[in-house]
């Protein structure tokens, strides 16, 4: 008889990575004495920099980074975030640990608005108002339309195509460039901001 040694995973509501969370992840794995290896659609990296190096100052809604030994993997996509061990030893426990505190505190602001249930039930309470404030204002029924009609696209379009952002410029110098000011790092703040520019 042989104990089998379980993997481990967790999956993350949608995130908004920074230059220095990338950074951090390799350096917990070059301080285990992992090689990481980053790889977007299209071109695979030894390093961050070599990353930045090709992508420039631009923003990314898909990365993996891994290593082997025991086999690590963060899978970043437009649709789901994820973070794989493929160990439960006490080496493997530690990366996952170490890298899913990262991973915690890129978290959108709000999150749990995005996951399903909160997604469907803002939707739900919104779009219930409405035939309410219709018969109360129609200026107001018009208003709650509006405001669901937001919701509903901006909800989408978060959770289906830029569920991870990943912004390959550092956090506070991101925000004095496309805001104009330091926002201290508002996660949302930057998406919006990139999303009127984009659109």
């Amino acid at each position: 008889m042989e104990r089998l040694d379980p993997s481990i995973s967790k999956e993350y509501l949608p995130l908004i990575l920074y230059l220095e969370d990338l950074s951090n992840i390799v350096q917990v794995l070059g301080d285990a004495g992992k090689s990481p290896k980053i790889s977007t659609t299209e071109y695979s990296f030894e390093s961050v920099a070599e990353l930045q190096k090709q992508y420039g100052s631009g923003d990314l809604t898909a990365l993996r980074i891994e290593s082997n030994s025991p086999h690590l993997s963060i899978e970043m996509t437009c649709m789901a975030a994820r973070l794989y061990v493929g160990s439960s030893q006490p080496e493997a426990a530690g990366l996952m640990w170490k890298i899913n505190a990262i991973l915690l505190r890129c978290r959108r602001r709000g999150s749990w608005l995005y996951s399903l249930p909160g997604s469907v039930g803002v939707g739900a309470l919104l779009g219930s108002s409405i035939p309410i404030l219709f018969l109360w204002d129609a200026l107001a029924g018009l208003a709650a339309v509006l405001v669901w009609g937001f919701w509903m696209a901006w909800s989408f379009r978060i959770t289906r195509r830029r569920y991870c952002l990943i912004i390959l410029r550092p956090r506070s110098g991101y925000h004095r460039d496309s805001l104009g000011c330091d926002s201290g790092g508002d996660r949302d703040a930057a998406d919006f901001s990139y999303w009127k520019v984009a659109t």
